[in-house]
């Protein structure tokens, strides 16, 4: 059983995490510039759980970039090392036609 990864399929996937990664931080990005007025209206333990919960998103918009970094790195490595099998085959055969 082999599994394989046209370059094709590799960046069609790549551009669709390219678009949900843009639209996710833009949505992010929306919520913390839009939420601030809502903020500067609220005091006491409201406004404690409020800073919280923005502390939170920020720490979500890192994650959330540290984890496509990683899932790009992923697929670009997965690709590379069955384009590296598929040349290794490709001369064990030659080779093995040759001898």
């Amino acid at each position: 059983m082999s599994v394989q990864i046209s370059h094709s399929a590799l960046q069609a996937a790549i551009s669709k995490m390219n678009m949900a990664q843009k639209e996710m931080v833009e949505g992010l990005t929306w919520m913390e510039n839009n939420f601030v007025r809502l903020r500067d209206t609220l005091n006491g333990e409201t406004r404690l759980s409020w800073e919280e919960f923005q502390a939170e998103l920020k720490t979500l918009k890192t994650n959330l970039n540290t984890q496509y970094e990683t899932a790009t790195a992923t697929l670009q490595k997965m690709h590379a090392r069955q384009s590296e099998g598929d040349t290794s085959g490709s001369r064990v055969v030659r080779n093995a036609q040759g001898s």
